[in-house]
C-alpha cells in the first residue's frame, strides 16, 4: 500500500510515516516493496489485529477481541 494511502486512512504526515515505515522494513517489519508502497512480511502479518486505525483508537482495551489472540500474546 502506497504511504499516502496509509497517511490519508490514519491521519498520520506521510512523510514521517515513510521514515518510520523503512526503519522497520530495515527491521524486517514490513517490506518496501516499491518507492513508499509497503506491505506485510511474516512479523507485521502475526502481529495485525485485522482492526482499523478507528476501531482500536475507539476502543483500544479491545483491540485483541475476536482475533485470533496471537497478537495478544506478543504484547505481553
Amino acid at each position: 500500500m502506497h504511504v499516502n494511502d496509509i497517511a490519508k486512512k490514519t491521519g498520520i504526515d506521510g512523510q514521517k510515516l515513510a521514515r518510520l515505515l523503512r526503519l522497520l522494513a530495515n527491521r524486517h517489519v514490513y517490506r518496501e516493496v516499491g518507492p513508499d508502497i509497503f506491505a506485510h512480511s511474516r512479523i507485521s502479518g502475526v502481529l495485525s489485529t485485522g482492526k482499523s486505525v478507528n476501531e482500536i483508537l475507539q476502543n483500544p482495551i479491545a483491540k485483541h477481541d475476536n482475533t485470533d489472540g496471537f497478537c495478544a500474546v506478543n504484547e505481553l
